[in-house]
């Protein structure tokens, strides 16, 4: 047994930046380590307080939060359901706000049901059951945990933390002293206390071209930080030093954290490295934290970030560094649990990933056969083997025929190079291509990532979010563009909180989306951040590939009148998301069935090539929201883009030809004669849409010089025209 010792983390989040990003999208990196808990139940008189608090409830100047009780109940979850150190009934969850996100309301449903205490997060609420938990802990063996995640303030002398109900400017009488929870902690009988405080949260932007703190803000405060600095005797780590700020950022894990706190989970999800003994104990967390805040604050910084700095300090004894958090699991339940979590290309099916599973279950280690199932699963999953050579082999030595598509999802065209999933720009100069004056950026967006998802080899990033801010600026730095093409052909989604943050990039406010869930509840998801990243003209190309959160995408773009929609006649009609819920358009019609209608139609071949039908389930419709449009798409500008469209097709051979095919597949008469085949179209097609590389070269190119490709630039060209008529 450690020797007594009082165990304290201060995560002190001062000023917290409220920043948003997603899927799915960085110091806080996807963990690939996999822990399990040092033991199988937690010791009956471990008790534990996470208070998360978004809302100030009599005091308008005190900004609310957006974050904090995601960060209560994501910390609670992992203590008492992950990490087995919190009994249920010795834990107090209090709360002022909601979760926003679906995977956190989850987890809140669960903690509830196992007998987790959820309470109001005012001032007398929170000191009784600080009372409790405090009382709970018998002995010196106990953890005591208290995590307080708001606002923080000082009258000068004396630090506190702001429940729901205080008042600033009556700090001493409706706040709440960060002395009074030390002294508490310190009268229960736990050997182990671990304190997490995360206040003096602000609104500070991260934008390139804001990167500056609001007037509303203050760094980390002197008083703060001294009072946490104090030698007394307990452990106490914090998230940055005075005059720093801590920031939040609204893709981390899926569901938007603080960085500190974030990467905090990260190390105790396992991301923290295992000593000799294969435990992760508290020191090599300190150090996991310290490094990824520092990772994250230096690529943020290559976007704008400025010295605007973030220094984790480790401060206690040396016992408190011992202290054991989790086990770090075996290999093959390791290798299990990556490829249960691991977002996979679209050749490997869920069935496949199923089979594989159980087939790792019953692996035999001392089998020849087993050992190269494990390595190259495992060159597979971390990104050293396609997936157009893995699937064969697994196949193979599943036995097994290859599965159907699962109904009710898309299944995508395969390719000879798999398309590249990180988010990719370039700008277009039409004078070489179309023998027009212009420049016209072109994002080719091939998922709705986040910063969760895994990150594909030598991608620095994993957030579709992140990656379109960076291209953006890019294109700023070149000397900005014309118009701009937002590429979502072959989209099959992914995250609908990446799709979300994505559209927000392009629109000022207001909602973008609707979900109906299975028991008929609908929730918005609105824009997460005001301000646009790109206001000028936008033109969003899409295929009959174009499906699920892209559709939420592209919907949202064309009902708020913010872009023109150009391609195949339609989208997919793909729109289902997790646990069977629903997605709507903010004018209430439902993806579902119906996809998204283009504004200017194009002939295409990709209909006719879907290995389903792009009927996945009937169309409906729900109330309408109250959303946000732009001036700048017309019915007349419509109508004028289409008629020079029609002109330019008609004139085209290629076109003509694409026509031809497209209307003997539908078995219209007077077209037996064919100027190109079937395969033929399809490989142009792949080729255009960045499916296939040209010969010779390692990856597709992007928007490559193509007869489809080249109208879509003469439509963009158009349509700045009409915006200046």
């Amino acid at each position: 047994m450690l020797s007594r010792w009082a165990f304290m983390i201060a995560a002190v989040l001062s000023c917290a930046a409220q920043i948003c990003a997603d899927d799915s999208s960085k110091g806080t990196s996807n963990t690939t380590a996999v822990f399990r808990p040092v033991a199988e139940q937690a010791p009956s008189n471990n008790a534990a307080m996470f208070v998360g608090i978004n809302e100030f409830s009599n005091d308008p100047n005190i900004p609310p939060l957006r974050f904090a009780v995601h960060d209560a109940v994501e910390l609670a979850h992992l203590f008492v359901v992950r990490l087995k150190l919190i009994p249920a009934a010795n834990c107090h969850v209090a709360l002022s706000g909601t979760p926003f996100v679906d995977s956190v309301n989850q987890h809140l449903t669960e903690l509830k049901r196992l007998g987790v205490h959820v309470i109001e997060a005012d001032k007398a609420d929170v000191l009784k059951a600080l009372l409790l938990v405090r009382r709970s802990a018998k002995d010196e063996s106990n953890l005591l945990i208290i995590s307080i995640s708001s606002h923080g303030f000082d009258d000068g002398t004396v630090p506190y933390v702001m429940p729901t109900d205080g008042l600033r400017d009556f700090l001493a009488d409706t706040a709440i002293r960060l002395q009074s929870i030390e002294e508490q902690m310190q009268l229960s009988h736990a050997g182990h206390r671990l304190f997490l405080v995360d206040a003096c949260q602000e609104k500070v932007s991260f934008a390139p071209e804001k990167a500056i703190a609001t007037k509303t803000s203050s760094a980390m405060n002197a008083t703060f930080a001294e009072a946490l600095k104090q030698p007394t005797g307990q452990a106490k780590l914090t998230s940055c030093d005075v005059g720093e700020f801590s920031y939040e950022f609204g893709g981390l894990r899926g569901c938007g954290h603080g960085v500190f706190t974030a990467t905090l989970l990260d190390a105790l999800d396992g991301g923290a490295p295992a000593d000799e003994e294969g435990l992760i104990r508290m020191r090599a967390v300190a150090d996991f934290v310290h490094n990824g805040v520092n990772r994250w604050i230096e690529d943020m910084k290559r976007t704008g970030g400025g010295d605007m700095k973030q220094s984790p300090a480790w401060f206690g004894p040396k016992s408190a560094e011992a202290l054991p958090l989790a086990v770090k699991a075996g290999d093959v339940v390791t290798l299990i649990t990556n490829l249960k979590k691991q977002k996979l290309p679209a050749a490997f099916s869920n069935d496949l990933r199923d089979q594989l599973i159980v087939r790792l279950e019953k692996v035999d280690a001392s089998s020849p056969t087993d050992r190269e199932l494990l390595n190259t699963t495992r060159s597979f999953l971390d990104g050293q083997l396609a997936a157009r050579l893995f699937v064969p082999y697994l196949r193979d030595a599943l036995k097994a025929e290859p599965p159907m598509p699962r109904p009710g999802k898309p299944a995508l065209l395969t390719s000879p190079v798999a398309r590249q999933q990180k988010v990719r720009g370039t700008i277009v100069d039409t004078r070489d291509r179309i023998d027009r004056n212009g420049r016209v950026g072109v994002i080719q967006i091939p998922a709705f990532r986040v910063e969760t998802d895994p990150p594909q080899p030598g991608f620095a990033s994993t957030s579709s979010e992140r990656d379109v801010e960076m291209v953006l600026a890019d294109f700023a730095k070149a000397g900005g563009v014309d118009a701009l093409i937002l590429d979502l052909r072959g989209n099959h989604g992914g995250s609908l909180t990446a799709a979300v943050n994505c559209t927000g990039q392009f629109v000022d406010q207001g909602p973008i989306a609707q979900v109906k869930m299975p028991d008929g509840r609908v929730q918005s998801y609105d824009d997460p951040d005001r301000g646009m990243l790109y206001s000028g003209p936008m033109l969003v190309l899409c295929d009959s590939e174009t499906a699920a959160e892209a559709e939420v995408f592209a919907g949202a773009i064309k009902d708020c009148r913010r872009g023109i929609i150009v391609g195949d006649s339609k989208t997919r009609g793909a729109g289902v998301g997790k646990s069977d819920e629903r997605y709507y358009r903010v004018n209430g019609d439902s993806i579902l069935g119906r996809g998204v209608h283009a504004d200017v139609p194009l002939p295409s071949v990709m209909p006719y090539q879907s290995v389903l039908s792009s009927s996945l389930g009937e169309f409906d419709r729900i109330a309408a929201t109250q959303f946000v449009q732009y001036n700048v798409v017309s019915a007349p500008i419509v109508a004028a883009l289409k008629r020079a469209t029609s002109g330019r097709i008609d004139s085209s051979q290629d076109f003509r030809s694409l026509q031809d095919y497209v209307d003997s597949l539908s078995e219209l008469p007077g077209r037996a004669s064919l100027t190109i085949t079937g395969q033929d179209l399809l490989n142009s097609f792949k080729l255009a849409r960045g499916d296939l590389a040209i010969e010779g070269d390692e990856a597709p190119l992007l928007f490559p010089a193509h007869w489809y490709n080249d109208e879509i630039l003469n439509i963009a060209l158009d349509y700045v025209h009409a915006l200046q008529q």
